[in-house]
Parts: C-alpha cells; sequence; structure tokens
C-alpha cells in the first residue's frame, strides 16, 4: 500500500518517553516473543527519511562499548523513528511504542510503502525537531546547513566522494561532478518558493537538451556549461563561470538563479527557497 502526501501530522518515536525517560531492556526478546522478528521486519523497512552511514552514537546500556548507536531515521508514513529504537529494540529487547506496536499488529507487521513526497514531509518535519536523548546527534560539520547535509547523505553522497568524470571537462564541471555527479534527488513536496521537485546531476556533464543549452547562451550570454537537470522543468542546470549556477529553460517561469557555487545551488533546490530571489531579471540570471 502507497502512502501519499497528506496534512497529517506525523507521530515521532521518542525512545524512554514511556518508562520516565529511562530505557528498560528486555522488554521484547527474542526468546520470549515470537513476533521480536517481525516487529524488526517492519521497523527495517520503514522508508528513509534521513540516512547517515557514518554517524554512531554510545550505547547508553552499554557506555562502555565503543559507539555503535546509528543514526538516522524512518518512516511508515504516519511515525517517525530513529534508528536508535531499531538498535535498542535488536540489541536491549527495549520496545516501541504501544500505539506503533498496535499499528504494527493491524498491518500485519509490513510497513506501508511510502512515496518521495510524504518522505519529504517528514523530513520538513524533522527540522524542528531536537533529537531525543537516545538519539545520536547529528555531526559537526560549518559547510552545508544540517538538513541539507543530511538530504545529500540520504541520496548517497558521503564527505570527499569522487567518482570518475570525464577528463575533458573543464575544471569547474570537473570539480562540481566529481563530487556530486550521478546522484538523483527525490520530488517531494513545497517549499518557500517552488515546489521542491526532483533533480539529477549527471557524471559526464552532458546535456539532455543541447538545443535548448545553444539557445540560452545566445539569449543568455556563455558559456553555460550543463551539469544537471530538472526534468518537470524542462530545464537544464547549468554553471556560468562568472555568474554561478542556475536553470535555463524555453520557459522563464523555472528559469532561476541557484547559487554562486554548487553548494548553495544544492541548498535552493533541495529547499525550493531561492538563495537570492533578487538575482533575477527580465532577461535571465546571467547578468
Amino acid at each position: 500500500m502507497n502512502v501519499d502526501a497528506s496534512g497529517e501530522p506525523f507521530r515521532f518515536v521518542v525512545l524512554g518517553a514511556q518508562t520516565g525517560g529511562e530505557l528498560v531492556p528486555g522488554q521484547i526478546t527474542a526468546a520470549g516473543n515470537r513476533r521480536h522478528a517481525r516487529i524488526l521486519r517492519y521497523l527495517r523497512s520503514g522508508s528513509w527519511v534521513i540516512r547517515d552511514p557514518f554517524t554512531r552514537g554510545r550505547d547508553a546500556l552499554d557506555p562502555g562499548a565503543e559507539p555503535a548507536v546509528p543514526r538516522g531515521y524512518r518512516t511508515d508514513g504516519t511515525w517517525i523513528w530513529p534508528l536508535a529504537l531499531e538498535y535498542y529494540y535488536e540489541h536491549h529487547g527495549v520496545a516501541p511504542p504501544a500505539d506503533l506496536l498496535d499499528l504494527m499488529a493491524r498491518s500485519g507487521h509490513y510497513s506501508r510503502r511510502v512515496r518521495a513526497d510524504r518522505c519529504g514531509q517528514a523530513h520538513q518535519a524533522l527540522l524542528a525537531r531536537a533529537p531525543g536523548p537516545f538519539e545520536p546527534a547529528a555531526p559537526m560539520q560549518f559547510r552545508l546547513p544540517p538538513d541539507v547535509f543530511d538530504f545529500l547523505l540520504t541520496v548517497g553522497w558521503v564527505p570527499g566522494r569522487e567518482i570518475a568524470v570525464d577528463p575533458a571537462l573543464d575544471p569547474q564541471r570537473r570539480a562540481v561532478l566529481a563530487e556530486f555527479g550521478d546522484l538523483a534527488f527525490p520530488a517531494y513536496g513545497y517549499a518557500r518558493d517552488w515546489r521542491v521537485t526532483g533533480f539529477l546531476t549527471r557524471p559526464k556533464g552532458e546535456p539532455s537538451d543541447p538545443a535548448l543549452i545553444a539557445a540560452a547562451q545566445r539569449r543568455l550570454g556563455g558559456p553555460l556549461l550543463p551539469i544537471g537537470s530538472v526534468p518537470q522543468w524542462a530545464a537544464e542546470i547549468v554553471l556560468h563561470p562568472e555568474a554561478g549556477i542556475g536553470t535555463v529553460c524555453a520557459d522563464p517561469e523555472h528559469e532561476r538563479f541557484l547559487g554562486r557555487d554548487i553548494d548553495e545551488a544544492l541548498t535552493s533546490l533541495i529547499r525550493g527557497a531561492a538563495v537570492d530571489p533578487a538575482l533575477r531579471t527580465a532577461a535571465g540570471w546571467v547578468r
């Protein structure tokens, strides 16, 4: 069953909230409950909201061990739970909330498939929430806004990522695409300035519509170097060596300045918010 985007508020799992702020081990164990494996299957089959494969936190029930509690969040379209729940459930028998257990039982212990736009709503819902006391904190980094950093991790980017790109590309595109090329970003709802829509970064820098690029160069002034596309806008994401990064397309409504560099451009696209709405003229964003 698919879960469509809706205005329904999410419910959050906060570890320890039902037990006086403490983790209680041994509530549901593999030896004592035949539902144990089915509950774990449900938790692990939830759709990703944030996937951080690198951050680990201390185990509050085994504080002398090396950090092992994973950081990340999943959803079934109704609940959002931290990967810490999966960890403490599997390793210590800490039970999920009773209401979530009831939902699992009603669904046959199979998590529903959640559409990208509902996952996006879950991601936005997490922004206003501080991590619970038994959830690993977000890693310290100063390059990107935390929500953008988490979203990039979730789609497969990692700090220091470097893939093979065409050595004949210009140095600016080569640097951008070596780090961010060949990633696909899902569409997931509305934000401040426009719909957060899916986009692609292309590892070879080849435009999906060369004629569109050529026409935009004649109109705006070039060179415009393609690095990706926004299919729903029928737009190319291009890098101008002096003006920065933006989109070009046949429809001026979707021709936007995205940022002075790739970090600002990705932030604009992921957040659905123009980094500087003033950088838009009747003739386009290249000035």
